[in-house]
């Protein structure tokens, strides 16, 4: 649109040029229009849903993923426990074997000693 006021007087010319000049946002304009043109999804969709859609669709992967890996980090420490309790020791009940068998140990030493001094007097007696 051209506006003209009171300071165009009726020999003043004014030129207007179809060709493209450096600076003139034809780029641009050109650029504005592809976010509306349905190119993708065989004319479906906008460059800006399909971008909108995978990056929707990234995000719901990542949390999925990321509650995944929090359910089979619990369902491994569970089954670390499990193995545990089966297999593993239960240092209470070691030191209590440990305090038994020591204690047999010594009986059993006692037995030795009483024996071999019983013996050794058997012998003595006889001489």
């Amino acid at each position: 649109m051209i506006d003209l006021n009171d300071k165009a007087v009726p020999d003043d010319v004014l030129a207007v040029s179809l060709i493209p000049a450096d600076g003139d946002n034809s780029n641009l304009i050109r650029m504005q229009e592809l976010q509306t043109q349905k190119l993708m999804d065989n004319g479906r969709s906008t460059v800006l849903d399909v971008y909108e859609g995978l990056s929707t669709d990234l995000g719901v992967q990542k949390a999925s993923y990321e509650r995944l890996q929090d359910v089979s980090m619990v369902e491994h420490d569970a089954a670390e426990g499990r193995v545990a309790q089966v297999s593993g020791v239960n240092l209470d009940e070691e030191a209590a074997n440990m305090m038994k068998f020591q204690r047999a140990y010594m009986a059993a030493s006692r037995i030795m000693t009483a024996a071999n001094e019983t013996f050794d007097s058997l012998l003595n007696a006889t001489r």
